[in-house]
């Protein structure tokens, strides 16, 4: 079983330059999110091309995200995507299965030596609207996992690969995907956890499910956080421990890190230092930058 450095949970953030690329923004990026303490980002194998078989791919823009998050010693874990900048070949399974392959071996080859942690796309449970970027069936997103994995096994072994994440540890959606033989093919079972999940425990509903497939893997939470909205009168979670607004946001961030270290998760990455989706940005957010400070520095 894959161990976390020295038995640690370790803490990230999702970083923004999927919205702003530039490197003056990345070399901001990387410098804030570095002085937290944190010490992994989350960023996508975006505007590349190469989204068929054979084609190649054009790097240099995420080589200019990626050389400032390791000029400041962050680790990269990126996602790469089958739902969008890939050709889908007409849904045919055969040729979209092998376009995604491609894919994920080029971009491992590429960066072998610097990034050694990907994500299989990013909640294929979300409907994002008709056609590709609709919900994805469990069985289809094995088939994509499947050939991901492979593909970069294929470069070097020791690169770890994460299951494809949902949108929460507690959907059947996960359940349905363990069934289906996705712990076959990833180092990490994969999710996502906001808001008051953490009053669920949602992460023991995921690892119960593990254990019924037989699958014995760390889990990792590549997105997680709360909108401060959600915790006031009329939000969807109300209050979290009687504060409400950013103080409860920063609350929650604290308690999340210190279920994450009790629940011996792999890596937890915050969502999000930097967004287009208003209040969902830290960066801001004093209480919350104080919180992200707190845990990247062991203290919660």
């Amino acid at each position: 079983m894959l161990q976390q450095r020295d038995g640690k949970v370790i803490f990230g953030v999702n970083n923004g330059t999927g919205y702003d690329d530039s490197q003056e923004f990345s070399q901001m990026v990387s410098k804030r999110i570095s002085a937290l303490g944190l010490t992994a980002v989350r960023t996508g194998a975006d505007k590349m091309k190469c989204e068929r078989e054979g084609e190649p791919c054009d790097f240099s823009r995420r080589d200019l995200v990626i050389q400032e998050h390791l000029a400041q010693g962050l680790a990269l874990h990126m996602v790469i995507a089958f739902r969008w900048e890939l050709d889908a070949a007409g849904y045919d399974p055969v040729q979209w299965t092998k376009n995604y392959a491609w894919k994920c071996g080029q971009v491992a080859r590429h960066w072998k030596d610097t990034v050694r942690y990907y994500i299989v796309d990013n909640e294929p449970d979300l409907d994002y609207g008709e056609g590709q970027r609709a919900k994805v069936e469990p069985a289809t997103v094995v088939k994509m996992q499947k050939a991901c994995y492979e593909a970069i096994k294929k470069v070097d072994r020791g690169i770890l690969v994460e299951s494809s994440p949902a949108q929460r540890p507690n959907t059947e959606y996960n359940r349905a995907l363990l069934k289906a033989g996705i712990g076959k093919y990833a180092d990490l079972i994969g999710t996502h956890m906001y808001g008051g999940q953490l009053r669920e425990d949602a992460i023991a509903t995921l690892r119960k499910w593990m254990a019924e497939f037989g699958v014995n893997k760390p889990v990792a939470i590549s997105e997680c956080g709360s909108d401060p909205n959600w915790f006031n009168p009329g939000g969807s979670d109300g209050e979290w421990k009687g504060r409400h607004g950013r103080e409860a946001r920063a609350l929650w961030l604290r308690d999340m890190a210190a279920y994450a270290r009790r629940q011996k998760l792999h890596n937890v990455l915050f969502f999000s230092m930097f967004s287009i989706h208003g209040d969902w940005e830290m960066d801001r957010d004093r209480a919350a930058l104080a919180a992200l400070k707190d845990i990247g520095h062991g203290r919660f």
